[in-house]
């Protein structure tokens, strides 16, 4: 599916370390999840994913965000793409898209 979006070929989160810098693809499970007040004063926030090799953690600052928070809610596996950046020891994908993959059921309260 990377490919067909003209992404970067799938990456494992073990191979992120010989990547920082590079854009990547990845598929994730999104398992938790804060969002912080950037500096500019626009929400941004920071998820942390699984794959078959393990966590990985991402960034989505306020542009990314307010694009892509709508389809982070209500989902839990994607596809991303990013750039993995090493911040003071720190390893994080910069996430700039992402594609669902799934949908959640719709919560049917009762009327």
């Amino acid at each position: 599916m990377a490919a067909s979006l003209g992404w970067p070929d799938l990456v494992p989160s073990s191979g992120l370390v010989d990547l920082v810098g590079r854009p990547v693809s990845l598929l994730g499970v999104a398992t938790a999840g804060k969002d912080v007040m950037a500096a500019s004063g626009q929400l941004m926030c920071f998820r942390s994913f699984t794959d078959e090799s393990g966590v990985f953690e991402t960034v989505l600052f306020p542009q990314a965000y307010a694009r892509l928070m709508p389809i982070l809610e209500g989902n839990s596996a994607f596809l991303l793409l990013g750039v993995p950046k090493n911040d003071m020891g720190a390893l994080a994908v910069h996430v700039d898209d992402l594609v669902a993959l799934n949908r959640a059921p719709r919560y049917r309260g009762q009327h």
